[in-house]
């Protein structure tokens, strides 16, 4: 019985990898189609979203049946219920990719993004994978480490969402409200993707300590600072 419970907490575990990985995938692909305004890849995109609603609610069920049957306490408590958080995150973001993707099923056969701000918005995609990427990562190794990581790699993500607000604000934009709205959306939708990242990481670190990501930094800052000062004495 109790190699069954297990196998089931995995199985929850594995479901939220496969996830992240549909998402990231998602994302990358929905990037694409918004540049290249491909059509195809678009709808491809937004089908593909059913699957990770139908893996968020087969996870979501095989959460609820184990706290039903086996009513979990302490840790084993702590990954249910986490898990049922970063599935909701991973679910977020399939729906944010699959907006992308709608954006560029509405304006196609126009692109919506200019050509001054492609190479933005693909690095803006870019990283959205790689940020997922690593969460899915972090849910694998349960590497507290790299799970910190990810808050400053997502600084990355906020500058690009500022320069596309520079841009968008220049007196020299010649791209009309139209263009300026679909770059607003763009921007946020990753924007929002990247900090849903974030989230997964950082219950990860409550998952495997029992502490809060931003509690366990402010704990670790101070320790950081004596080893800079002692250093530099």
């Amino acid at each position: 019985m109790r190699d069954a419970y297990h196998e089931e907490l995995d199985s929850i575990g594995d479901g939220l990898v496969e996830m992240a990985r549909l998402v990231g995938s998602a994302i990358g692909r929905a990037t694409t189609a918004i540049l290249d305004s491909d059509l195809k890849l678009a709808e491809h995109v937004i089908e593909a979203d059913a699957k990770v609603d139908q893996l968020q609610h087969d996870l979501e069920a095989r959460a609820i049946a184990l706290l039903a049957r086996q009513q979990p306490v302490a840790t084993d408590l702590r990954i249910v219920v986490t898990s049922l958080r970063m599935s909701a995150d991973l679910e977020r973001s399939g729906d944010l990719a699959q907006h992308v993707a709608k954006l560029a099923r509405l304006r196609y056969p126009e692109r919506a993004v200019p050509h001054d701000l492609h190479a933005t918005i693909l690095e803006m995609g870019q990283l959205a994978q790689r940020l997922m990427a690593k969460a899915a990562e972090v849910i694998i190794t349960k590497d507290v480490d790299l799970a910190l990581q990810l808050e400053q790699d997502d600084d990355a993500m906020d500058l690009l969402h500022r320069t596309l607000f520079q841009h968008l604000m220049d007196d020299r934009w010649k791209h009309g409200i139209e263009t300026a709205v679909d770059v607003t959306l763009l921007g946020r939708y990753y924007e929002r993707y990247a900090d849903h990242a974030v989230a997964v990481a950082k219950r990860v670190v409550y998952l495997v300590t029992g502490e809060h990501a931003d509690e366990l930094q402010a704990d670790i800052q101070p320790d950081i600072q004596a080893v800079a000062g002692s250093e530099g004495a």
